[in-house]
């Protein structure tokens, strides 16, 4: 049995005109695609940390939002075009929610043969 990559593409309001994101599936897993909706990790502890590239900063920030949810479900992660070395992560939540980077043990950075 072969898996099936599927990818889309959806809006990603508030940072530039026609700003979108792309979402990957397969075996799975999901992967977010972020391009510049969330710029680095740290904006999920800092929602209010916008980009200067933000022209609508409350949109922005909403599409983030809503990103950072759709990171929070099972084998679902994303990475940004800034994040620190493109690693992928997804959201934990315990008493907080926080930004956990993929490791080598992850399976979205596992190849499968």
């Amino acid at each position: 049995m072969t898996d099936v990559l599927t990818v889309a593409v959806h809006p990603a309001p508030g940072h530039t005109p026609g700003h979108l994101v792309v979402r990957a599936e397969s075996a799975g897993q999901t992967l977010w695609m972020f391009g510049d909706a969330i710029t680095v990790p740290h904006q999920l502890e800092t929602p209010a940390w916008h980009s200067c590239g933000d022209l609508d900063p409350e949109l922005a920030q909403n599409t983030r939002e809503a990103l950072w949810a759709e990171l929070e479900k099972p084998n679902t992660w994303g990475v940004g075009s800034h994040f620190p070395h493109l690693i992928p992560g997804s959201v934990l939540i315990a008493d907080s929610r926080r930004w956990a980077a993929a490791t080598p043990a992850d399976p979205i950075t596992t190849q499968q043969h």
